[in-house]
């Protein structure tokens, strides 16, 4: 039995974080593509190379809240599904 118990508005917004931090991913990689660079597979990807390229404070914080958010989401959906 699924242990389930969020509502439609619920669901629909850890849809919404997950798909938008998909897409944020896929702008980033389009800029590494572009140079020649394999692209990331993951947030946390994103984070540590803006980091070690020296990217302000505010667009490190900026991906690692997304990728923190998407992590709380992935989260939230694989424990709430569980039968």
């Amino acid at each position: 039995m699924s242990s389930f118990n969020y509502t439609d508005s619920e669901i629909k917004a850890r849809q919404e974080v997950i798909g938008y931090a998909v897409e944020q991913l896929a702008v980033y990689n389009e800029s590494r593509i572009d140079i020649g660079e394999k692209p990331f597979t993951n947030l946390s990807q994103v984070v540590n190379d803006l980091r070690q390229g020296g990217s302000d404070s505010d667009t490190v914080n900026y991906y690692r809240e997304l990728n923190n958010q998407q992590n709380q989401a992935k989260h939230d959906f694989t424990k709430n599904y569980k039968d």
